[in-house]
């Protein structure tokens, strides 16, 4: 498959389709990004930011392209990869970057162009939103999960990480329910977490100089999530409820267990639960390593 000189179309232009575009322009792997998005204040962003380097229709960009992303919201993207397989013709591979796997790679499994179609899920974002929010190398050295279809083209996966490969990622194959659950616990439950104190906070302090003047960096990191966008998160959350209510019944059963041992002032339970959550830092950095 070609990638030097490749013609990219990016739909949906927000923070992860323009951090591609970015670093597919940069790394020199698409020649020419042609970008679209439902809004138009994005498109002339994304544009005069020199993100992309022209506007065009997502029918253009089917037929033009010869890699296409779709990076809409869940809720819109199995329409969104339909069409662009409908309107572009072999020479094309479709992906998209959604954060839940399941509903698309079953609705498409039976589309006659599927093995064009390559789903992925880079593990990488900030809590900002929009063209403007788009960050140079926000792959690097971050994981990107690919889901092709069994009988996917060999040729367009490998083309596919290759790509990400160039943005300094590294990719990692799963099956869709693995996905869902994994990144329920891994990505989602953070999100609802850091809503759920931001709310705590902001009903149980009324004087915004306290939280401003008492606010340390401990829960600025923690409610940094919380400023992430509402019209990307609850179809998200909408699309993988089973695998997060299955997260949030774990994790509500641990927030008791504290309750209860704070109630009772029992500093052994404490000191053990706190202990058992360090080990999370083997964890994460055996995964540096």
């Amino acid at each position: 498959m070609k990638t030097q000189g490749t013609t990219v179309g990016v739909i949906g232009l927000g923070l992860i389709g323009c951090s591609l575009a970015i670093g597919l322009k940069k790394t020199g792997f698409a020649a020419r990004v042609l970008g679209s998005d439902k809004r138009e204040e994005h498109q002339q962003q994304a544009l005069q930011a020199g993100h992309i380097d022209g506007i065009a229709s997502p029918g253009q960009i089917a037929r033009e392209c010869d890699v296409v992303v779709v990076a809409v919201p869940v809720d819109a993207s199995v329409e969104v990869v339909r069409d662009a397989l409908d309107h572009s013709g072999e020479r094309t591979t479709v992906i998209d970057v959604g954060s839940t796997k399941k509903r698309i790679v079953e609705a498409l499994s039976a589309h006659p162009a599927h093995t064009r179609f390559i789903p992925t899920h880079p593990m990488a974002g900030t809590e900002n939103s929009g063209p403007l929010a788009a960050v140079d190398g926000l792959l690097e050295n971050r994981k990107v999960i690919l889901l092709p279809y069994p009988d996917a083209d060999p040729a367009r996966v490998e083309q596919i990480e290759r790509m990400y490969a160039m943005l300094g990622a590294q990719t990692v194959r799963m099956d869709a329910p693995r996905h869902d659950m994994s990144v329920a616990y891994v990505s989602h439950i953070s999100h609802i977490s850091s809503y759920a104190l931001a709310l705590t906070v902001l009903n149980k302090e009324r004087d915004e100089r306290n939280i401003t003047n008492l606010a340390a960096g401990g829960f600025d990191s923690t409610v940094r999530l919380a400023k992430s966008s509402a019209e990307m998160w609850e179809p998200i959350f909408l699309e993988n409820r089973k695998a997060i209510l299955d997260v949030i019944d774990e994790y509500i059963e641990n927030i008791v267990l504290f309750k209860h041992a704070i109630k009772s002032g029992n500093g052994e339970v404490i000191r053990t639960l706190i202990r058992q959550a360090n080990k999370v830092r083997e964890v994460l950095d055996k995964g540096k390593k």
